[in-house]
């Protein structure tokens, strides 16, 4: 009969399968993913040195995202997904917030700021609220939702106090552009992570059933084995040797054998 310790057994086989699933899924989504960023921001670096036009605040917001994503890169290449997908967040979401900044003419000389480009970096920003809610919670969406927001909002405050920008229409209607993008996202983020949780489940109680029916399977085929003579028991078969072997082609067979002495004859039968 089954152990009383198999079916936690089987959960914890189900939840490390499940984890370790999830663990590679996000390590393939990140990979092609920060080696683009690596080498686009690879590429900028060499045209700002070729160039030597940049300003020493975009060669080092250029050069730092680079080395970041690069940390990326070897912590998922290292197994540490988690830590690889959080980090990735973090930087997206920072180095859009600073090309933001940049624009509404808070970072360096602000004479070269270019508030259309605003909204641009702003909906690029949500998109951190997208992988959030791809590789990381539920959570998290709310989380990078309210930062994003309040980051975008403070912002715009800023400016309008120094005077930077004194357009009503630029004040309220770009963080307002800004937030609708950001909730869109937001949304579409919270709908893919329940369906995404749904289907985990769903896998989850088929994985469960296979790893029963295999358990099972397993006991069957054991009782079966028990049921065939031993070894020891067509050894004590006087004046003949007699060897027994069977090997299902699947886990339990439909074939069986027996070795019996009756009326000092032996008798053997098979069946299938």
């Amino acid at each position: 009969m089954l152990s009383s310790k198999q079916p936690l057994q089987n959960n914890q086989n189900v939840a490390q399968m499940e984890l370790a699933s999830d663990l590679q899924r996000k390590a393939a989504f990140i990979r092609p993913l920060v080696i683009g960023l690596s080498s686009l921001h690879g590429f900028l670096l060499l045209v700002m040195i070729l160039k030597a036009t940049s300003t020493l605040v975009d060669f080092i917001q250029i050069g730092l995202a680079f080395a970041l994503y690069l940390v990326v890169f070897f912590l998922n290449q290292k197994g540490k997904t988690l830590l690889a997908t959080h980090l990735l967040c973090q930087v997206f979401n920072a180095e859009m917030f600073f090309y933001l900044l940049g624009n509404l003419g808070l970072l360096g000389d602000s004479t070269n700021a270019d508030v259309t480009l605003v909204p641009l970096f702003g909906n690029i920003m949500a998109l951190t609220i997208l992988l959030a809610g791809m590789l990381i919670s539920r959570r998290a969406i709310i989380a990078f939702l309210g930062l994003n927001t309040a980051l975008v909002v403070t912002a715009f405050f800023v400016v309008s106090q120094l005077g930077i920008i004194n357009n009503p229409e630029i004040i309220i209607g770009q963080p307002t552009i800004i937030f609708c993008f950001t909730c869109l996202l937001a949304i579409i983020s919270w709908l893919y992570h329940t369906t995404m949780e749904r289907s985990n489940r769903h896998l989850n109680l088929v994985r469960q059933e296979v790893l029963r029916m295999g358990a099972e399977l397993d006991v069957s085929k054991r009782i079966q084995q028990m049921l065939l003579p031993s070894a020891k028991e067509l050894q004590h078969m006087a004046d003949i040797d007699i060897v027994g072997f069977m090997e299902p082609s699947a886990e339990v067979g439909g074939d069986y054998y027996d070795v019996i002495r009756h009326n000092g004859q032996i008798k053997i039968g098979i069946g299938t």
